[in-house]
């Protein structure tokens, strides 16, 4: 298997379809919510980090008048947006998140980035830069992992690796938050959610597709702990908390 499934276009959609099947909450209902609750229609969107375009379609369909601009350094995903869901209004770019020049080249009302601004090499300075290219009444919303995503497997897999992986952190700390205080006004949640496996099979499919698998010395011996546990307890659950930061001028 590919070292890079994890971030592969077949392995996000995978990973994607796994979660949305599996999950206890509804993601996407959350994410509207969050937008209509902190912004009135925007003319001018970008999606940063857009994979195969889940939030795309999202704001697509919420805001029929708005146009998108969404940014991914993978053409094989934004080929994906453009097959399955052409639209006049979608602008597809293909960038790394850090090259911001080659997509920041007008104002947005709305910037979004769900579980993929870490890329970044540094987010801070990248969303000072973006400070600028803001509309006076517009927002960033940032979404990605906490500090308590995933906890369950990675304890199933320490229990079989020698070298044991650490523990998430929230995706922007306290002291990096601090320094855009100058920049912008700041408003951070957590949405708590759940997945939940009853079966193997459905556990495998999102596994083998998760940047953990790499992490793990023994994925046969994880499959093994994880089936005996749906066995005796009917489910396995993993925890997918979200940290969504909403930035305003």
């Amino acid at each position: 298997m590919s070292k890079n499934i994890a971030t592969s276009t077949s392995g996000l959609i995978s990973r994607m379809n796994a979660n949305s099947k599996n999950e206890f909450k509804n993601y996407d209902a959350w994410i509207k919510d969050l937008l209509m609750s902190h912004i009135s229609v925007p003319k001018e969107c970008l999606d940063i980090g857009c994979g195969v375009g889940k939030q795309t379609i999202l704001i697509h369909d919420l805001y029929p008048f708005s146009n998108i601009t969404s940014v991914d350094k993978s053409q094989k995903s934004l080929d994906t947006i453009s097959d399955l869901f052409p639209s006049a209004r979608i602008n597809l770019i293909r960038s790394d998140i850090d090259d911001f020049q080659n997509y920041c080249t007008k104002n947005y009302n709305l910037i979004i980035s769900s579980y993929a601004f870490y890329y970044s090499k540094n987010m801070v300075d990248l969303l000072i830069k973006y400070s600028k290219y803001l509309e006076k009444d517009g927002m960033v919303l940032l979404l990605g992992y906490s500090k308590r995503s995933n906890l369950e497997i990675i304890n199933v897999i320490n229990q079989s690796n020698t070298k044991k992986i650490p523990f998430y952190k929230d995706f922007l700390s306290l002291e990096e938050l601090d320094l855009l205080k100058e920049h912008f006004l700041i408003d951070v949640s957590y949405f708590d959610n759940k997945i939940g496996f009853n079966g193997l099979s459905d556990f495998q499919q999102w596994f083998e597709t998760s940047e953990l698998l790499s992490k793990s010395e023994n994925s046969n011996q994880v499959l093994r702990d994880i089936s005996e546990f749906i066995q005796k307890n009917g489910a396995f659950l993993v925890t997918k908390e979200t940290l969504s930061i909403v930035l305003k001028k």
